[in-house]
């Protein structure tokens, strides 16, 4: 898997947080852009912590 970095700016307001995109720097593709979304969020981690998603109280 090729790593590539894309800009984001991440939000909070509140408890609720998260990363927002400019359309134009995330894949156009479904797939790519699915890998890419599962990986900011650590969609597939037990406790969630590696990406955003909250997750475990332990580690948020």
């Amino acid at each position: 898997m090729k790593l590539t970095a894309i800009p984001y700016l991440l939000m909070r307001g509140g408890s609720s947080r998260g990363p927002f995109f400019n359309q134009a720097d995330l894949p156009a593709d479904e797939t790519p852009l699915s890998e890419v979304l599962l990986a900011v969020f650590g969609s597939g981690h037990p406790l969630d912590i590696d990406g955003i998603g909250g997750g475990n109280a332990v580690t948020t």
